[in-house]
C-alpha cells in the first residue's frame, strides 16, 4: 500500500546574529570626537595626552576623527594597558597604507608586548610578546585600501593572533606563544610606535592619515563581535548599542507547501534574501506531528 505523507517545509536560518556584550572587559574606548584637546576615554578613565597635537574634527567614520600628520601622536598610562592574558584591540583606519602604527604599546626599551599596524607592503598586521620574549605576528592576506576607511581588529586568544578587515578573519598567526602577554613600561600610544618610556622616550612609525573608534579589550574578541562592531560597513560606536536584526525573506519555489507527497525523495528549492553572510539553511520536515531536522546545505 501506497503510503501518503503531508509534508510542513521549515527553513531555520542558521546566521547566529545576536547582540554580543562588546562592554564586557573593555579596557578603553575612544570615539575620537572631541573637537579640543586629547582624546577621552569613554569609560572616563584613561584619558589621552598629545605629542605635537594632531588634528582634532576631521571627517571620521562615525561623526568626527583624529588626523595624524606624519609626527604627532596620543599617549595614555601605561599601567591599564598592560594586558597579561587575552586581548584585543580594534580600529577604522584611513591611510597612507604603509609603515603606519594605529595602535601600539610595542617597546620600552628593552620589552615588546602588543601592536596594531599597517606593514611596509601595506598589509594590516597584529603582534603580541609573551614573557619568553615569542613575537607572534599575523598580518592580513590582502592589502588594505587606500584613500577609504577600513575596519581593523587584532585579537589574541592566549595561543595566536588573529587580523579582521572589515569585519571579516583575515589571517591567523602561524606560530603561538606561551599564553603570557609580557608588560612594559611603554605608554599606550595611538598614530605612533613608542621606542622607550614615554612620554620622554622616543617615537617611531608614525602615522599620516585619519583614526576613529579605537577600542581595547582585556578578552580575545569572537568573530561575531567583530561582525557587530564593523555593523555592514557603518560602524558601531560606544556604548554598542545593537542594530535591529536584519529582515530575511524565504521563498519556498518547489515543491507547494503542504504539498502531499507520494515520493521517497524529494528535491527542495528556494529562494533566500539575507544582508548577512549566510552560514547555512536547515529543512525540517514533520512526518509525525513533530518537526525533525531532514538536511542542513
Amino acid at each position: 500500500m501506497k503510503k501518503f505523507l503531508i509534508l510542513s517545509l521549515m527553513l531555520i536560518l542558521l546566521s547566529s546574529f545576536v547582540s554580543a556584550d562588546l562592554l564586557l572587559n573593555l579596557t578603553a574606548y575612544y570615539t575620537m570626537d572631541d573637537l579640543v584637546g586629547s582624546p577621552t576615554d569613554s569609560l572616563g578613565v584613561n584619558n589621552g595626552t598629545d605629542i605635537s597635537d594632531p588634528i582634532e574634527g576631521v571627517v571620521g567614520k562615525i561623526s568626527t576623527a583624529y588626523f595624524f600628520t606624519g609626527n604627532d601622536a596620543v599617549i595614555f598610562d601605561d599601567a591599564p594597558f598592560d594586558l597579561t592574558d587575552t586581548l584585543s584591540v580594534g580600529a577604522w583606519y584611513n591611510g597612507s597604507g604603509t609603515t603606519d602604527t594605529i595602535a601600539s604599546k610595542f617597546w620600552d626599551g628593552s620589552v615588546r608586548t602588543y601592536e596594531l599596524l599597517i606593514d611596509p607592503t601595506g598589509k594590516a598586521s597584529f603582534l603580541v610578546t609573551d614573557t619568553a620574549v615569542n613575537i607572534v605576528t599575523v598580518t592580513s592576506a590582502t592589502a588594505v585600501n587606500n584613500g577609504t576607511f577600513v575596519h581593523l581588529v587584532g585579537t589574541y586568544n592566549g595561543s595566536h593572533t588573529f587580523i579582521y578587515l572589515d569585519g571579516r578573519l583575515s589571517a591567523i598567526s602561524a606560530t603561538s606563544t606561551n599564553g603570557i602577554t609580557a608588560v612594559n613600561s611603554a605608554d599606550f600610544t595611538i598614530g605612533a610606535q613608542p621606542r622607550a618610556s614615554s612620554p620622554t622616550g622616543s617615537f617611531l612609525n608614525f602615522m599620516t592619515g585619519t583614526i576613529d573608534e579605537v577600542g581595547i579589550w582585556n578578552r580575545n574578541l569572537s568573530a561575531l563581535e567583530v561582525a557587530e562592531l564593523y555593523n555592514n560597513g557603518t560602524g558601531l560606536t560606544y556604548p554598542f548599542t545593537p542594530p535591529p536584526p536584519p529582515d530575511i525573506n524565504i521563498t519556498l519555489l518547489t515543491p507547494t507547501d503542504n504539498q502531499i507527497i507520494n515520493s521517497t525523495t524529494t528535491n527542495f528549492t528556494y529562494n533566500i534574501i539575507f544582508s548577512l553572510p549566510l552560514a547555512n539553511c536547515s529543512l525540517y520536515l514533520n512526518t509525525s506531528g513533530v518537526f525533525a531536522i531532514n538536511q542542513t546545505n
